[in-house]
């Protein structure tokens, strides 16, 4: 008998946009664990300031901050602090941010100081961004140095590997950005958590990968009879399993499910990534 029955898993793949949980990352980078993850890249041609961390007594503990730049105004500070990867294959939000704007001056035309999502590579210069706030000079004036509260900012369905990202462009004008106690929600379909327990039964690799991937049971007395690949929205896509070896070839990158049927009657679902 099979232990999910055909129809089943069919339902919960069509109609899995209705059905996610919600895991949560907060972070407000008092110590080494609440940083692992975050890379800083300095794009620009100017890279005498950068993003450090700094304590602020007044919120007990250490907090995210970019001071004012000491360039000759010649050259272009572009600074990125980018987050750990995410999966916001059915959307998410920040739910919560403090920040602190202040400076002898606002940020000018041609400075940018915004929260990003990245898609693809967590390098900024590899990758597409997407812009989810920017803090312009009535950000300044409306803030004052004064910390506040970010309201939520809704994150869209993003396939692939995403990450957020601060951002600080300037050509030298006086502004300071300081961040705190950061939240940030991804809304993840429910049956991926039991794709994670069956990640020791089936193994798919390499993932994320390019078009061709191999899949193999592990420590499984039985034989793969068939392989079908669904969006993430549930509908089917063309592909090819032969010998151990699926082509995608013709499918477009994103993140994508693999449902396995056994010899003994199981199947087993798999997420991959199509760079």
């Amino acid at each position: 008998m099979k232990t999910k029955p055909y129809y089943l898993t069919l339902f919960i793949l069509l109609f899995l946009g209705q059905f996610s949980d919600a895991q949560v990352y907060r972070t407000s980078w008092d110590n080494a664990t609440e940083r692992s993850g975050w890379q800083q890249y300095q794009l620009g041609t100017d890279s005498s300031a950068s993003w450090f961390y700094t304590p602020v007594a007044v919120l007990q503990g250490e907090v995210l901050v970019h001071g004012s730049p000491v360039g000759s105004g010649l050259n272009t500070m572009d600074n990125w602090m980018v987050s750990p990867v995410f999966n916001f294959s059915v959307g998410g939000s920040i739910d919560s941010l403090i920040f602190n704007l202040s400076g002898v001056e606002q940020p000018k035309v041609g400075d940018t100081l915004g929260i990003y999502l990245i898609t693809g590579s967590q390098d900024p210069a590899a990758s597409t961004w997407q812009l989810l706030k920017q803090f312009d000079s009535t950000d300044y004036l409306t803030n004052g140095g004064i910390y506040a509260q970010l309201p939520s900012i809704i994150i869209p369905a993003t396939a692939g590997n995403s990450y957020l990202a601060f951002r600080y462009k300037s050509n030298n004008s006086q502004f300071d950005a300081l961040f705190d106690a950061l939240q940030i929600t991804t809304n993840v379909p429910k049956y991926i958590s039991a794709i994670k327990q069956e990640e020791n039964q089936l193994e798919i690799y390499p993932n994320p990968g390019n078009r061709f991937f191999t899949i193999r049971l592990g420590g499984k007395e039985s034989r793969i009879e068939g392989v079908l690949v669904y969006t993430l929205m549930g509908g089917r896509v063309v592909s090819c399993f032969s010998k151990g070896r699926l082509d995608l070839s013709s499918v477009a990158p994103g993140v994508y499910i693999i449902r396995v049927r056994t010899s003994n009657g199981e199947v087993l679902f798999r997420e991959v990534v199509i760079q």
